[in-house]
């Protein structure tokens, strides 16, 4: 019974042996798994450099307001330019007009001095159609002036708006 004993012993010291190498390993490799991760570097707060990027996005809207500044430039020279356009072709249509209603006066004094009726009728028929149709012209002419100027209404609110909208910083 002794040899049982002492089997029964050894059997218990192999074992708690075993036990306490095991527990060693474990630590062991728990340390080598725990080394590798303390020697890997990490960047925890990585922040990315936006200045380039912050100052193209500036240089793209000082380039973009410039263009607007150069067009809103263009269109009103181009408005001035149609106004006095416009202005000088109504005044030159004025003063013509004038200048014939002049000399239909005068005409009509001369003939109405000299002239018998039927000179006058005779006169009247062959003026009469020049005279429709100058006035045809004159009509037309004034409906194209009205029209160029209601053009150039509607161009300056819509030139009012894009200024309003470059100077709004929610319009994108």
């Amino acid at each position: 019974m002794k040899v049982i004993e002492k089997l029964s012993t050894y059997a218990s010291l192999v074992g708690v042996i075993g036990a306490i190498g095991g527990g060693f390993y474990a630590w062991g490799e728990f340390n080598t798994r725990l080394g590798v991760l303390e020697n890997k570097e990490y960047v925890v707060n990585e922040t990315v450099d936006l200045t380039d990027t912050n100052n193209d996005i500036t240089d793209i809207k000082v380039k973009v307001q410039e263009l607007e500044t150069q067009i809103i430039s263009m269109d009103n020279d181009v408005l001035d330019v149609l106004r006095n356009d416009i202005a000088g072709n109504s005044n030159d249509i004025k003063a013509m007009t004038g200048e014939i209603i002049k000399d239909i006066k005068v005409l009509q004094s001369v003939v109405a001095d000299r002239a018998s009726e039927e000179d006058i009728e005779n006169l009247d028929k062959k003026l009469r159609k020049p005279l429709d149709e100058l006035l045809q012209k004159v009509e037309e002419l004034s409906t194209k002036v009205a029209i160029v100027e209601k053009e150039n209404e509607l161009q300056d609110t819509q030139i009012e708006e894009i200024k309003l909208e470059a100077n709004n910083p929610l319009s994108g």
